[in-house]
This record gives C-alpha cells, structure tokens and sequence, in this order.
C-alpha cells in the first residue's frame, strides 16, 4: 500500500514539474527574425537602397526596406537610388516601351561611383563605414538600422516647406540643433524624393517578371545642395543650432502631392549620418 502512495506521489511531482516546464517555454511565431523596435526616441536612421529597373532581384530588396519601415515608422528614413548599369533606360521601340523612363539623377550617379557599386541590391545604412565599406547586403539591413536605434541622438531636424503651384519651386528651411557637444566638422545634405512612381520594373518574383504597373518607393529625384550638402558648422557644443534655407524647381510630371523633403546632418569627413528627417511637401 505505502509503495503505490509512493508511486502516485511520484507521479504527481512529475506531473507538476512537467506542467512548470511548459509555462516556461517561450513559443516564437513565425516570422523568424523579425525586427522589434527599440523606445521610440528621437534617433532616427537613413536607409539607402541601391537599385534598378532591370534588377530582377531589386524588388525583393525594396520589399524587404519597406517591412523595416513598417516597423520602425518615422524612426527610418528610405531613399531609394536607382544608378549603374541596371538604371539605364531603354530605348522606345512601340509597342514593348519597357524600361524607357529614366530614374538616375547625377546625386545617385555620384554615389554609385563613390561607393564602388559592383552589385545590386545592395544598401548603405546612415553611410557608416563596416568592415571597411559603406555597403550593406540588404539581409544585414535590419541589424545595423536596430543597434544604431539604441545610441542617444546627436542632433535634431526641423523642417518647414512651402510649394508654390505656379512656379513648381519648392522652399524649405532646414534647422540643425545639436543635443551634444561633438568634435569634428558637420556638413547638411537636403534631398528631393517621390513616393509611389508607377512604371516598368522587372521582378523575378513577379509573373511575368516584367511588371508594367511597378509601385516605385521613396525614390531618389535630386537635390538643394548637392550629393554632398555643404559644411554647416565645425566642433558644435551642445545647444548649437544653425538654420539653411533653400529653393527648387521641380518638373510637372513630378507629383508634389508624393514629395518629401530628406535633410540629414553627416560628417564632413567620414560622411557617416548622425542625424535624418524626413517631411512630406504637401502634408
């Protein structure tokens, strides 16, 4: 009798210990990998993407940088450069016009040369230098935009736009504020970008892979001050603030109503990123 107690005690501690150990585990659900945001804080990342019109693989870049604004909302600020030989228009040859509208713009002509693109897709986070290179393979973009996230904010943007409808020109007035003190010099860089182009892109995701009705992200359209902006202040303290205004005219096809205003503060020297904004031109 003493012996089958002692059995069904046994039995009851185990059931115990079994039930314990499942209310321990951590069950994750797919997707794997998934990127969780950090507080949300006023450090903000500049992701460039590096693509083409006739990067079959590009799309599944694209795909990838837009799930990672999803989840880092206004946190992530996505310029998408179309520039290399997978940019270049094709010529018009009715009724298969594919391939014949031109993305490049001299900023991201520039880039590409600089950064020594070989391959597409490929990216540059805040322009921070890994391993020797400004480049990220797009599978690596989630990590560095994440632990980038957790380092304080340098410097905060505000920008304020103005469009006059008969001219096309766009103003804006950029204000850099420096939260600490740094020692190097600083340099602003104002971009131009369009949201939600449609034209050809080719998709090897896609059937068939060439895909008249392309939606085209936050795509690079030129700039206010150039590829490199210009040098705004050297050694900034803590508290310092510097404001730059500048104008430009912008083609009628482009569609002000899916333009936003990029501005990012970088060193003049390393041309890392230390800070990015981002304002929609028509709110």
């Amino acid at each position: 009798m003493k012996s089958n107690q002692l059995h069904l005690r046994s039995l009851t501690i185990l059931m115990v210990m079994w039930i314990a150990t499942l209310q321990s585990c951590d069950y994750v659900d797919a997707p794997y990998g998934s990127f969780t945001p950090p507080p949300v804080s006023n450090r903000k990342v500049l992701l460039e993407d590096f693509s083409g019109h006739t990067c079959a693989n590009c799309p599944h870049a694209s795909r990838i940088a837009q799930q990672l604004k999803d989840s880092y909302g206004e946190q992530l600020v996505l310029i998408t450069i179309h520039g290399g030989d997978f940019a270049y228009p094709m010529p018009i040859v009715p009724p298969d016009s594919m391939y014949y509208y031109d993305f490049r713009t001299p900023e991201g002509d520039e880039l590409n040369v600089e950064l020594g693109i070989q391959a597409w897709p490929t990216g540059s986070v805040n322009r921070k230098t890994i391993n020797n290179t400004r480049l990220v393979y797009y599978t690596a973009w989630g990590g560095v935009i994440s632990d980038i996230l957790q380092e304080p904010p340098y410097a905060a943007l505000e920008i304020t736009n103005g469009f006059n409808t008969s001219s096309r020109q766009i103003s804006t007035s950029i204000k850099c504020d420096f939260i600490k003190e740094l020692p190097d010099n600083y340099s602003l860089a104002v971009y131009l970008t369009e949201d939600s182009i449609i034209n050809w892109q080719l998709d090897q995701e896609a059937v068939p892979e060439d895909v008249k009705d392309y939606v085209h992200r936050h795509v690079l359209r030129g700039s206010f001050s150039g590829t490199y902006g210009e040098a705004i202040i050297a050694a900034p303290d803590s508290g310092a603030s510097v404001t730059k205004q500048y104008t430009l005219t912008i083609p009628a096809e482009y569609n002000e109503n899916h333009c936003a205003v990029v501005a990012f503060i970088f060193n003049t020297t390393t041309k890392e990123v230390v800070q990015v904004e981002e304002k929609k031109l028509i709110p």
